[in-house]
């Protein structure tokens, strides 16, 4: 049996989809199908029913699953290990928030790559949600999320530093404090919000939910800078991470708008399961994050 069918298999079976597994390691899912034959013809059992589209793990493939994990996560860990002359190389799969990514993280990469650049870096951007579900999935070994304190048995949470949740408008608005007692006034403007299931689109409603505001129109935006672009134009109200338009503020193109509201405490947090094995090129970039924000 050959390592790259027991990646297959679990991948497959942490994907629930042989579609999902093929795009996430780079195969035709025909490849998929090959692999997981291959491993059934060699074991004379089946590792998934395939009922319709789904796919569902039988008692074989459960049996399976234990040694496949066993075996992918200690050729890892091989193929993560210095050379003989210190050389720190390996794959670095990190996930983290978008604020991060445009606002915080260009410089550590950058210094990080100069220093080692054996490692074969990836970092993509997502939700907290997301984020979290796939340090579980292993699918990235390391997250960076903007979200409040993080507190799961499974996880491992270093607190970076906090950043602060801000409203902020173009310099039309009139709006120049917003108090508990007269927070109906954002019932007259436009909001923006983020889209899916972005935490900050969740605290968001939920405060208005909490002062029964319905505003006059609402607005849903698809990533940051265009909410930062409609908000610099002066299409309505969001609620932001200072992090993310501190640049526009300092530059005079929006304003900030005091308030007194309870509002959730967000924080900076490298996010890692528990069972992890942190190797060395991992620790040297979770190294870089603190020496630059703590």
């Amino acid at each position: 049996m050959e390592f790259r069918q027991l990646e297959s298999f679990k991948t497959a079976v942490e994907q629930g989809s042989f579609k999902k597994t093929a795009k996430i390691l780079h195969y035709a899912q025909s490849s998929i199908t090959t692999h997981i034959n291959g491993i059934e013809d060699e074991l004379g059992g089946k590792v998934f029913d395939r009922i319709g589209k789904k796919i569902h793990i039988t008692e074989l493939g459960k049996e399976l699953y234990q040694y496949a994990v066993e075996i992918t996560d200690n050729y890892e860990k091989i193929t993560k290990l210095k050379d003989s002359k210190g050389l720190v190389k390996g794959k670095l799969n990190i996930g983290a928030a978008e604020s991060l990514i445009l606002f915080m993280l260009p410089s550590i990469v950058r210094n990080y790559i100069d220093a080692y650049p054996k490692v074969d870096l990836s970092l993509a951007s997502n939700t907290c949600p997301n984020l979290i579900q796939m340090i579980k999935n292993g699918t990235i070994d390391f997250g960076i999320v903007l979200a409040p304190r993080i507190t799961d048995p499974e996880l491992v949470v270093t607190r970076v530093k906090p950043c602060s949740l801000i409203f902020v408008s173009g310099h039309h608005c009139k709006i120049q404090f917003i108090h508990k007692e007269n927070a109906h006034v954002l019932k007259n403007e436009t909001l923006i919000f983020t889209e899916g299931n972005c935490l900050l689109r969740k605290h968001f409603r939920k405060l208005l939910s909490d002062h029964d505001i319905s505003p006059v129109r609402k607005l849903e935006l698809s990533g940051l800078e265009p909410i930062r672009q409609f908000v610099a134009a002066g299409l309505g109200i969001s609620l932001l991470l200072e992090l993310s338009v501190k640049d526009l503020i300092k530059k005079n193109k929006i304003k900030k708008i005091n308030h007194d509201l309870r509002l959730p405490e967000y924080e900076i947090q490298i996010v890692y399961h528990k069972n992890k094995w942190c190797y060395q090129a991992m620790n040297e970039f979770i190294d870089f994050i603190l020496r630059d924000h703590r």
